[in-house]
């Protein structure tokens, strides 16, 4: 599994990639459900599976949690995720230029 740290300003140049986008802080069974899903629709269309989560959780971020609550750490996450065959793990960093970001792409709609 290769494993990217990226944010607003890094080049991405991965293509035809299928991706989930979540925290995944244990990756139960839920989780799992999401992630064979994405799965089973990379293979149909030959895509790489991707699963993208957000440092610092948006929550942290937010003030809305002053603590961590991750179920697992991350290295256990991404060993699971390792277990599962994930082709790419994408980490990205949650900040005010990535909100900003989003809020200019919804601007130009």
């Amino acid at each position: 599994m290769k494993i990217y740290s990226l944010n607003t300003k890094s080049d991405f140049n991965q293509q035809n990639l299928c991706i989930t986008i979540g925290n995944f802080d244990g990756v139960h069974i839920g989780h799992q459900s999401v992630i064979n899903k994405l799965i089973a629709e990379s293979e149909n269309a030959k895509l790489k599976t991707t699963v993208m989560s957000f440092t610092p959780h948006p929550k942290i971020f937010f003030g809305k949690s002053k603590k961590i609550f991750s179920i697992i750490s991350k290295d256990e996450k991404l060993d699971i995720l390792k277990d599962m065959d994930i082709d790419i793990y994408i980490d990205f960093e949650f900040d005010m230029n990535l909100l900003t970001y989003q809020l200019m792409i919804l601007l130009k709609k």
